[in-house]
């Protein structure tokens, strides 16, 4: 029996060899690897330029068709045809394959040769291959994946060569191409139907819309002027097309049975005008209504060889359902398709421009630069971001295009259960940053089918417009780039390897080093091949500009650790530990690998002070790194430099390597002696560097044991010049010494008074946030600042320990003080200092109108200006701007407003309905309550700009300031009719000639509450801000004018003080001081 069973088993065996070995020559006899060379001497199927990574392979078609004759219909969970095509890698990975055609079954009949196909990865589960297949164009691919896609398309003119290629950004883009879909008017899609439906597409549901596909006389020409080679290139293009649109939306499309209608072959009798897209989009609109029948399609589109991209957004199913056009004059492969064929039908299905740059810029443009993503301009808008599209949706596209289709004016398709329950996403806590410091973004998601492969993209929702490439100073507008989803769901801002460098930042990727917020949006893929899903989540990252950079100090150069010793990572706090980041804890994490992966916990939640003992793992490399991370929080960084961990005999683990010494007291070091691996010979410990004067004496003078307790003992410092001293500890075996740094300060029990430098004694129109200054006293370790009300410094008003000699104060305006300061070292502390006294400076708040308005804005691209010019030159406190612009497309407008310090604030930018609208009397003020992105034509009252104010505070007053209006688009016009700006300024700006009439405040002083009377005749809204001495805003209201006016004002919340009330009467401000008791 044993020798029979062995038989059995060799059978078998020998069986699967066999039927490896004839898969692999099917393999094999399928696809030949080619040289570039014996491409290049076949005659070329279209010119092409070669991509920056690239195989050749040689095709057995008839073989390919033959292996497919048995192909089951899309939706069969039975295919047993399995077909291999090679990844750029050169290695061949296995699909299960299924038919899934571009056609209506009648055109699917009249052209049974010409089809198109789906695989599902087995050599790589998350993997999708979708391909066409036709005698006229012989095979075209793509293989959608968690990696780069591997496009495959015929070279050679007899379609047996091909090439196989992913795009990267050393391709160039050799096309001319424009689209010119915002150059018309449109319907949109509201923010509140998009939240409506739900903003994913995640109903289960398949949308299945009727397209018709026509083409002029010179694409058919293009591709052989004959009818089967038109609707063999228009099924390549659908299947890249659809494949796209099921992944990321859901949606099918399907060409109509009678589509040859619509198939011209005669430039000169075709219905369209090839070079002209605008002119296309009402003759296809009438041409797919005659020759197909409005009731028998859902979207029609045309392709030509001229005239760009255009399409009218959200048109299917509409009267404009066929308002769609795509032009190139190479109209083939995956940048025609991908760049431009999907890019137009994702305006009809109502994705808006994504790019933020001067060309073609949209509400929704929340890439920098050209973008990537399909809705971009990737390598036709400069300053690109590469150049070509990488090949899905931005999330708000996905966004946009879901709320027309299921909640819309779009919702005609044919729905099919796919039983794929969405996933869900969730982006995390908004979280607050120092500036400069790089963050990770954190993400996650569940889904209820555990075999689904996610995928994750974190993208930034910022569309202000910015300098482009983003700027680390920018305000508002995109700072970091799309990129193409991946299995993890984090993302590194900027990539990791660009921090291990150094720097926090790539062309494309900005870490601000200024206050802002952004705005981050992780949209989550299942990647269903048959009705995939999407989620999606936001989160807020906001930086301020009172904390950062974050910086790892440590470890700055290739040091070496030895295991089990304790070392010191240091790092710059800069803030982080106080509001309003308040990250009062730190991780610190190791890496083995030069930074690829932190794996390692050093230590976990320990004080962000700025330096922490580790003891060292037993994991020996040549390329250490360091992570410090806050922790709870996402922001974090890096040493400098690899660095070395060594395998170590023995150490002396030291409890605290500096010691202060008070004269003539001695300095005592205690550590404990440690061996590894069975080391057992007899250490000697001496010391170097001993200071002139000073002994040093060990208990016990060397060790054999583990775990033996030393002192260290160093005596006579009164023989020695106060300062701080490095004494190395050497431990010599026989076999082996190693060493460790300590340090020594020796502090005198005496210190002389600091000299106090700026401001001057008795200094006026002091900065309320200057900066006080003293002379170094070399013998201190820290200074104690005062600052007072009285020259007795009974009342302190700001007081703090500090490290430098000098302190940046926060005070009142207008106020006398008294300061001084006292050094301290761990044994001393010196005298207080002369006391000084300064006055800080005044508050004064008045409006400036322009004289220069109105002006007609009556060009597109056109920037408009007006110009304020102000002569008191004062550090600035507070700028709010009202404005008054009325427009025929109120949408259209964008302005911004530039101090004479140069700085620019974007204002607003493409926001309010289509449609004409103004803005009312709009003032902009940092400190309001509403964002203007969420205001509503006619503007009026008080927004939050697009970018922010706040970073002219400070800044000085004097000089010009310039109102910028710029119409985004052509046709539309209107008119800038006035503006003014509200200045509050640390000195006084003089504006006695718009003093109010019978302006009075009574009673003053008050307990918070009080009247304001005056005699108003602008017939304008009568507005009062109240400032704190400080000039921050306690208070604001807008009123409608009476010509007697009489109002009750009530504080509430404030403390006992002087304040400011500045009234504006249309053009007329004028400031009062009150009393608050």
């Amino acid at each position: 029996m044993k020798k029979n069973y062995l038989k059995f088993n060799l059978f078998f065996v020998c069986i699967f060899f066999f039927s490896v070995a004839i898969y692999a020559q099917k393999s094999e006899s399928l696809w030949t690897k080619t040289t570039k060379v014996e491409a290049l001497s076949k005659k070329q199927l279209y010119k092409q330029t070669e991509p920056a990574v690239v195989s050749y392979y040689e095709l057995n078609l008839t073989d390919l068709k033959n292996r497919l004759l048995n192909t089951p219909q899309r939706g069969s969970s039975t295919s047993t045809v399995i077909v291999d095509f090679p990844n750029i890698d050169g290695k061949m990975e296995s699909f299960r394959i299924e038919e899934s055609s571009n056609f209506a079954p009648e055109l699917q009949a009249q052209f049974p040769e010409i089809r198109s196909y789906i695989g599902y990865g087995i050599t790589n589960p998350a993997a999708i291959l979708r391909f066409s297949l036709s005698p006229q164009k012989g095979l075209s691919s793509m293989v959608l994946s968690d990696k780069k896609t591997v496009f495959i398309e015929p070279y050679s003119e007899d379609l047996t060569t091909y090439r196989v290629y992913i795009r990267t950004a050393a391709d160039t883009n050799d096309f001319q191409f424009i689209c010119e879909t915002d150059l018309i008017d449109q319907p949109q899609v509201s923010d509140e139907l998009i939240d409506v439906a739900n903003r994913n597409a995640n109903d289960g549901k398949l949308r299945t819309f009727r397209l018709a596909l026509a083409c002029t006389g010179e694409y058919a020409s293009f591709h052989g002027g004959t009818v089967p080679n038109v609707v063999a290139a228009m099924n390549t293009s659908m299947t890249r097309v659809n494949g796209i649109f099921e992944r990321d939306v859901a949606i099918r499309m399907v060409i109509v049975p009678n589509n040859t209608n619509v198939i011209y072959l005669n430039a000169a009798t075709d219905p369209y005008t090839n070079n002209d897209g605008a002119t296309m989009l009402n003759q296809n609109q009438t041409t797919c209504n005659t020759q197909i029948g409005s009731p028998n399609y859902d979207i029609g589109h045309v392709f030509s060889t001229g005239g760009g991209g255009i399409a009218q957004l959200n048109s299917p199913c509409g009267t404009g359902k066929a308002r769609g056009v795509t032009g190139s004059n190479s109209p083939v492969g995956d940048t025609f398709d991908i760049d431009y064929v999907a890019h137009e039908m994702g305006h009809q299905y109502g994705g808006n421009h994504t790019q933020n740059n001067n060309c073609q810029r949209s509400s929704k443009s929340f890439e920098p630069g050209s973008a990537s993503t399909i809705m971009g301009y990737a390598g036709i808008c400069a300053p690109n971001v590469q150049n070509n599209s990488d090949d899905y949706f931005h999330g708000e596209s996905i966004r946009e295009m879901w709320a027309n289709i299921s909640a819309g004016a779009s919702q005609c398709a044919a729905q099919s259960n796919t039983n794929n329950a969405a996933p869900v996403a969730n982006a995390g806590l908004d979280y607050t940053i120092p500036k400069s410091t790089p963050f990770v973004l954190r993400g996650s998601a569940t889904d209820a089918n555990p075999t689904n492969t996610l995928t994750y993209c974190w993208e930034q929702l910022d569309a202000t417009p910015a300098t482009m490439p983003p700027v680390s100073i920018s305000t508002a507008g995109p700072a970091f780039r799309s990129l193409n989803p991946t299995t993890s769901p984090n993302r590194y801002m900027p990539a990791l390897p660009t921090v291990l460098t150094g720097s926090t930042a790539t062309t494309w990727e900005v870490v601000p080093s200024v206050a802002r917020t952004m705005n981050f949006n992780l949209t989550v893929r299942d990647n269903v091949a048959n009705g995939a899903s999407t989620s999606s989540d936001g989160m807020v990252v906001t930086t301020v500009g009172t904390a950062g950079p974050f910086i790892v100090t440590s470890q700055s150069s290739n040091v070496t650790w030895q295991v089990g010793s304790t070392q010191t990572v240091t790092w710059d706090v800069a803030n982080t530990n106080v509001a309003p980041v308040n990250t009062t804890n730190v991780n610190i994490l190791l890496s083995t690998n030069g930074g690829a992966t932190f794996p390692i916990v050093l230590a976990s939640g320990v004080p962000n002070n700025g330096s922490y003992n580790v003891t060292v793992p037993n994991n020996a490399t040549n390329q250490a790194r360091i992570m410090v991370e806050g922790a709870g929080n996402i922001f974090y960084n890096v040493n400098s430099s690899n660095f070395q961990i060594i395998n170590s005999e023995f150490i002396m683990n030291f409890a605290n390597t500096n010691v202060s010494a008070c004269q003539p007291n001695n300095a005592v070091y205690n550590f404990t002696y440690n061996t590894f691996s069975g080391f057992n010979q007899n250490t000697v410990f001496s010391a170097t560097g001993v200071p002139a004067g000073a002994n040093v004496v060990f208990s016990p003078t060397s060790a054999t044991a583990n775990n033996t307790a030393v002192t260290m003992t160093v005596s006579n410092t009164g023989a020695v010049a106060p300062g701080s001293y490095t004494i190395t500890v050497v431990g010599t075996a026989p076999s082996t010494t190693k060493t460790t740094p300590v340090t020594l300060n020796v502090f005198s029990t005496t210190l002389a008074a600091s000299t106090l430098t700026a401001p001057a004694n008795g200094a006026t129109g002091v900065s309320a946030t200057g900066t006080l200054t003293w002379s170094a006293n070399a013998s201190a370790q820290s200074y104690l600042v005062q600052v007072a009300t009285d020259p007795g410094f009974t009342n302190i008003v700001n007081s703090a320990t500090v490290t430098s000699p000098s302190y940046v104060v926060s005070l009142a305006n207008n106020t006398l003080y008294y300061w001084r300061v006292t050094s301290s070292n761990a044994c001393a502390t010196s005298p207080a200092s002369s006391v000084f006294t300064f006055t800080t400076a005044n508050i004064s708040c008045a409006t400036f109108a322009a004289t220069d308005t109105p002006i007609t804005i009556a060009t597109n691209g056109v920037n408009y200006t007006s110009t304020i010019n102000i002569p008191q030159n004062f550090p600035i406190t507070d700028v709010n701007v009202t404005i008054n612009i009325t427009h025929e497309w109120i949408r259209d407008i964008t302005a911004s407003i530039t101090s004479p310090n140069g700085t620019t604030v974007e204002l607003t930018s493409v926001n309010g309905a289509n449609g004409p609208g103004s803005y009312s009397n709009t003032v902009f003020d940092q400190e309001a309550t509403n964002p203007i992105t969420g205001g509503t034509s006619p503007f009026a009252g008080s927004y939050v700009p697009e970018g922010n104010l706040s970073n002219i505070y400070g800044e000085m007053s004097g000089g010009n300031w310039v109102l910028t209006v710029l119409d985004n688009f052509a046709v539309d016009t209107g008119t800038l009719n006035s503006w003014s700006l509200n200045l509050c300024v640390q000195g006084s700006l003089g504006v006695e000639e718009n003093e109010l009439s019978d302006f009075s405040i009574f009673p003053n002083p008050n307990n918070g509450e009080f009247t304001v009377k005056f005699n108003s005749n602008s017939g304008e809204d009568i507005r009062i801000d109240v400032y704190d001495i400080r000039g921050r805003k306690v208070f604001n209201s807008r009123y409608v004018n009476t010509t007697n006016f009489n109002e009750m004002i009530r504080l509430d919340d404030v403390q006992a003080g002087m304040y400011l009330i500045n009234v504006t009467d249309g053009l007329s401000p004028e400031t009062k001081k009150i009393i608050i008791k």
